[in-house]
């Protein structure tokens, strides 16, 4: 007898790391701090297509950085503008920052990003987000 699967959603590897930033700086500061502490270059120009589709389309302030040599892709993206989220089941979030591997290598240790992100005048928290309880966690990931 054939067995049915019911609601069966496969699992995809994880590819990312998704950090939860409380803070009360401008996005911009903030961006400006991220790139001294992490050695990025974080921007906020709008030519990044898959930026466009979700995130700039809510209306929030994002920045990203694609390092080609890694083929790791950072955002950093602010979660509320005026009073919307953009993920409405983190609303004492200000912002995500989204590290994504567009490869096979591995990823580096959150807790290597989280810490570097405390000692950011400004930060209040930093936290790795637990992504299996968020139903949007598809406008982050692009």
């Amino acid at each position: 007898m054939a067995t049915r699967l019911r609601n069966y959603i496969p699992q995809e590897p994880v590819n990312y790391i998704l950090i939860a930033i409380s803070s009360q700086e401008k996005d911009y500061k903030l961006a400006y701090s991220i790139n001294k502490v992490l050695d990025l270059q974080l921007s906020n120009s709008q030519t990044d297509d898959d930026l466009q589709e979700e995130i700039v389309l809510s209306s929030v302030q994002a920045f990203h950085y694609n390092d080609m040599e890694n083929e790791f892709r950072y955002r950093f993206v602010q979660n509320r503008k005026d009073n919307s989220y953009l993920i409405p089941e983190l609303k004492n979030v200000d912002y995500f920052f989204i590290l994504q591997n567009d490869s096979e290598r591995k990823l580096p240790e959150i807790s290597t990003y989280t810490k570097k992100l405390r000692t950011i005048p400004g930060i209040l928290a930093a936290l790795e987000v637990r992504t299996n309880s968020i139903k949007n966690i598809r406008k982050l990931l692009n």
